[in-house]
């Protein structure tokens, strides 16, 4: 079992093969208070560390 944070969460929520990381980062923008790159990166740094893991296929 693993536990996510919040915005972990929403990203995990949002990998359902129908948007890329931009349109992940786009969906989340106005639920949080953080410049769109940081958000952006965090995005793509939670993804790779899932699909590092196994978690998740990049397709």
């Amino acid at each position: 079992m693993h536990q996510l944070n919040y915005l972990g969460g929403r990203i995990w929520e949002l990998c359902d093969g129908t948007q890329d990381l931009n349109g992940i980062a786009d969906a989340l923008k106005d639920e949080f208070d953080i410049d769109e790159e940081t958000l952006k990166s965090d995005v793509e740094d939670f993804i790779e560390d899932l699909i590092e893991r196994g978690w998740l296929l990049y397709a």
